[in-house]
């Protein structure tokens, strides 16, 4: 079976794109991703071409934090209509609860983790069987979403600075 993650995982590609001096269209055919992806952001595209696509980024930018500043950049636009049920939730707790319990409609080709220990929440990325695949690019996409999001949640806006450490 082929892992999939929802094309919202590209939200503000093209404007990303942009701003680094990369062309989204070219990237998403060299990726060999549908030219319509993002115009389609419910439409489900194969993790492993979401993966190169990262890495193409990171290799045409010459930027090898491409996907770091991007999931920075993105924040919370990522989780598509999961975005509903997080921001809806009564506490940071259940927010995170939420995004763990339905990240596989978002995408299978990960799993979000989350776990509490007294007053400590515990959330984790952890990678699917993705046997070969570069891994870097989209963790490190990843703690960026993650920093907007944990920023998001707590109600600071982006130049706040934050004095959490994710993992």
């Amino acid at each position: 079976m082929t892992d999939f993650s929802l094309a919202s995982s590209l939200a503000l590609f093209n404007e990303y794109c942009l701003q680094t001096g990369l062309d989204s269209a070219t990237m998403l055919k060299a990726a060999r991703l549908p030219a319509d992806t993002l115009a389609n952001p419910e439409s489900l595209i194969p993790y492993s071409r979401f993966l190169n696509l990262l890495e193409l980024c990171a290799e045409k930018s010459g930027n090898p934090l491409f996907a770091l500043e991007y999931g920075l950049y993105q924040g919370v636009a990522i989780f598509g209509p999961l975005l509903y049920l997080i921001q809806n939730a009564r506490t940071v707790g259940e927010s995170l609860q939420e995004l763990a319990h339905y990240y596989h409609l978002h995408s299978s080709g990960a799993y979000v983790g989350f776990e509490r220990q007294g007053d400590l929440l515990i959330l984790s990325y952890n990678q699917g069987d993705n046997a070969g695949a570069s891994l870097r690019h989209i963790s490190e996409l990843a703690m960026g979403v993650a920093r907007r999001l944990l920023q998001s949640l707590r109600g600071r806006s982006d130049s706040t600075p934050a004095h959490a450490t994710a993992c």
